[in-house]
């Protein structure tokens, strides 16, 4: 996953962000091969429904479309730097989502990723006290949170498929796409013990696998079968094959495109869109009240607080990012 780190610098009065992007441009195409393979094996003997991943239950559902500035004392650092976010749909609501038991995994609880924005001396700041982030699109795992998760909702998950399919020994698989590199010893041998095959990405590289995880495996984990045994249409069929083509005829060199199409995949190239910049001052002047919330404050007087004012903005202080924070307590999250 990325996002940018911020750093403070030898007497805090100054902080700046830095990127870790440079990982990204450093996976080298065997790794796509390697993880095929390791596919293979993983789904070997695998019912479909029985195969889930992170991804599904967390970015796309949860992770995503989460942007929120705040303002943060310039000295906090980025792993303080978490506050609750509630989510509502049909089958999970708030923070508590990873302990509910339903026909599907809930959401892994994701943090959005942090940046600071471009100038971080407003007029709307207090001057070497005040910092403006913004939380990016993409989120990231947490080894605290991936454990959790596990725990209490892909276990049930599980073990439900398990009994309706009446075989309670057949294996499943997890795949962990962007939670790879949160996946510790322990976490992986408490998936082995429950008979659960564990699939994950090197880390960083989910923007080059991103293909495999389109294509090969919507096979797999898009449209469950109806009843068990149902074969996979043909067409699906030859776009697996079509991936494995591509990556056998080319495992060295950066022009991959060239690849997929001698194996017969269609290759569409995207056209990057313009990044339109806001003018940040102006949002704020516009759109903020500023205000500090006390600590005996509920989230209900807060949500309240911003619907009645129409906020998009607030302003953190210690004291909130503390009450408000990623913490657990006696197993479960708050």
């Amino acid at each position: 996953m990325s996002y940018l780190e911020l750093m403070s610098f030898q007497n805090g009065q100054n902080a700046v962000a830095k990127s870790i992007d440079q990982n990204r441009v450093e996976i080298k195409i065997k790794y796509i091969k390697i993880y095929v393979i390791e596919a293979e094996e993983a789904f070997d003997g695998v019912d479909p429904q029985s195969v889930s991943d992170t991804d599904q239950t967390g970015h796309t559902e949860f992770g995503n479309a989460r942007n929120k500035k705040v303002i943060v004392p310039i000295t906090t650092k980025v792993n303080t730097l978490r506050y609750k976010v509630t989510r509502t749909s049909k089958h999970v609501s708030a923070i508590s989502c990873i302990l509910l038991i339903i026909n599907s995994p809930p959401p892994l609880i994701l943090l959005p990723g942090k940046h600071q924005l471009v100038n971080p001396y407003l007029i709307t700041l207090r001057r070497e006290k005040d910092l403006l982030v913004t939380t990016t699109l993409k989120a990231y795992a947490i080894i605290e949170a991936l454990d959790k998760w596990i725990e209490f909702s892909h276990f049930s998950f599980v073990y439900q498929r398990r009994a309706e399919l009446s075989q309670p020994n057949i294996p499943a698989v997890l795949q962990l796409d962007n939670s790879s590199a949160h996946a510790s010893e322990v976490i992986q041998a408490k998936l082995a013990t429950h008979n659960v095959r564990v699939l994950s990405f090197q880390p960083h590289s989910t923007h080059i696998i991103q293909a495999l995880d389109l294509v090969t495996f919507s096979s797999v984990k898009s449209e469950l079968p109806p009843r068990k045994g149902r074969r996979l249409p043909s067409k699906q069929v030859d776009r697996v094959k079509q991936m494995y083509d591509a990556i056998d005829l080319h495992t060295s060199t950066t022009t991959n495109g060239q690849a997929f199409k001698k194996a017969g995949a269609e290759v569409v190239r995207e056209r990057k869109e313009d990044i339109v910049k806001n003018n940040v001052i102006q949002i704020i002047g516009n759109q903020c009240d500023f205000m500090e919330l006390d600590v005996e404050d509920d989230w209900s007087e807060y949500e309240k607080i911003q619907k009645d004012h129409g906020l998009k903005f607030c302003y953190i202080n210690y004291d909130w990012i503390n009450y408000y924070g990623f913490r657990h307590y006696s197993g479960k999250f708050e």
